[in-house]
């Protein structure tokens, strides 16, 4: 169920007002869902979502349609959003001086809808309890409802929190789509023998909420093979497998926990649980460890600064810091296997971490022996004002000057323009020597 108003303007000729122009009158922030009903944030749709980030609920619909402005709220939604449902329905009526607007099949006067909030809450109260009554019953282990955010699935746990009142049912709503992690989907991909393969992507130290079922719920997936895990490295988890093994997760919703996966773990399932993806049979993974950097994060700059300069300077001072680590012997017997190129004698290399799957663009734990990881842990930090990072832009500093280095031209990202050459690697290391020196005292 769901409530529809139209606003149309009286003179046929006047602008309608835009999603922005919309959100602003109730401080609103917005997006669109995707084909999981996660929502893709400040980007417009046929159907946007306005939603209130101090209270994140189940959103406004919003969307045009015969030269009118079209909202809707879902029911049962939570109160907070069929408040703001009401006021912002009236302030955009006054910004297009309207007096009557179509709320489903009927005409009402803007100042009589005031009293439809409270119906709209005693019509969700009414469906939060036909949904707690069918969970207790255990006719469905749970209910899914579509948040503005991504969708809620409704549990014994969620009926507790919500303790029989739309207050509790806001609280909840909001507390779990406030969760700082990513909402993971599955992928779909089909293989030349026809099957069809599901895949879960996780990465390393970033929080991720996964479904206890990865069975997709919205659509049959016909000719499915399989569900996997994909942790870095290309290293491929029987869904089932992951789950049953992965030991501490937090609690999300009904049919979601949130995991966050150490190197340790992944390095568990990778020596212990990795499969072929397409045969499932066990096979030998290998994982190169926790990111310490990553070309993209660099490079990525340059795009969205559109900085004159090419995109692979990025990536200087961490080639810098891979010769400089070979020189000294301290990448692992591993990474000079995997890629031999690094044992020629003149390397290049930019080039050999973009491009080699040994580095793939990124700067990992395992690419260095023992000692090198020592030293590359106490000096290889963004969250030190003395780490690397920091001695990248002392070294740009130096060589634009302050007022050059601050200018706007470089955006704060002076470090990306500054030459990649002999010179630069000379004075990087010097920065790199004194810290060695020290890590060996």
């Amino acid at each position: 169920m769901s409530v529809h108003i139209t606003i149309k303007p009286i003179d046929e000729k006047q602008p309608l007002m835009s999603i922005e122009e919309i959100a602003r009158l109730m401080n609103l922030s917005y997006g669109y869902s995707d084909n999981n009903y996660c929502l893709i944030f400040n980007k417009t749709a046929k159907y946007t979502i306005l939603y209130d980030e101090k209270m994140v609920g189940r959103g406004i619909e919003v969307n045009y349609e015969d030269n009118s402005i079209c909202l809707s709220i879902p029911l049962p939604t939570t109160s907070h959003d069929i408040d703001i449902f009401y006021k912002l329905v009236k302030k955009i009526c006054d910004k297009m001086g309207v007096y009557f607007i179509q709320m489903d099949e009927e005409f009402v006067a803007v100042t009589d809808i005031g009293t439809k909030a409270e119906n709209d809450k005693e019509i969700t109260m009414q469906s939060l309890r036909r949904i707690a009554e069918t969970v207790s019953n255990q006719e469905h282990r749970y209910m899914i409802l579509f948040g503005a955010l991504n969708p809620v699935f409704i549990g014994p746990n969620e009926i507790n929190e919500m303790d029989d009142s739309i207050e509790g049912f806001d609280k909840m709503m909001d507390r779990i789509q406030r969760i700082d992690a990513y909402y993971a989907n599955p992928r779909f991909y089909k293989f030349d023998d026809e099957k069809i393969h599901g895949f879960y992507f996780l990465r390393d130290n970033v929080p991720t909420t996964i479904p206890l079922n990865p069975e997709y719920p919205y659509q049959k997936i016909e000719n499915l093979h399989s569900y996997l895990v994909e942790l870095p490295d290309e290293n491929y988890i029987p869904y089932d497998v992951f789950i049953n093994n992965i030991g501490y997760a937090d609690y999300y919703d009904a049919e979601h926990i949130t995991v966050n996966l150490s190197e340790e773990t992944i390095s568990y399932f990778v020596k212990n649980h990795a499969v072929d993806m397409m045969t499932l049979k066990p096979v030998k993974g290998f994982y190169w460890g926790k990111i310490i950097d990553t070309g993209y994060s660099h490079s990525n700059k340059i795009k969205r600064f559109n900085l004159d300069i090419d995109e692979i300077c990025g990536v200087n001072h961490i080639a810098v810091f891979i010769r400089w680590a070979n020189e000294h012997d301290l990448l692992s017997a591993e990474l000079i296997e995997k890629c031999p190129e690094l044992d020629k004698e003149y390397p290049d290399y930019r080039n050999i971490f973009l491009k080699s799957p040994a580095f793939s663009g990124m700067l990992r734990n395992k690419h260095f022996n023992e000692t090198g990881k020592a030293f590359v842990n106490s000096f290889y930090n963004f969250n030190t004002g003395d780490g690397f990072p920091s001695c990248v832009d002392k070294v740009s500093e130096n060589y634009f000057g302050t007022e050059k280095y601050n200018c706007e031209e470089f955006h704060n990202e002076a470090y990306l323009f500054t030459p990649y050459d002999e010179d630069y690697y000379k004075n990087l290391t010097a920065f790199i020597d004194a810290e060695w020196e020290k890590f060996n005292k």
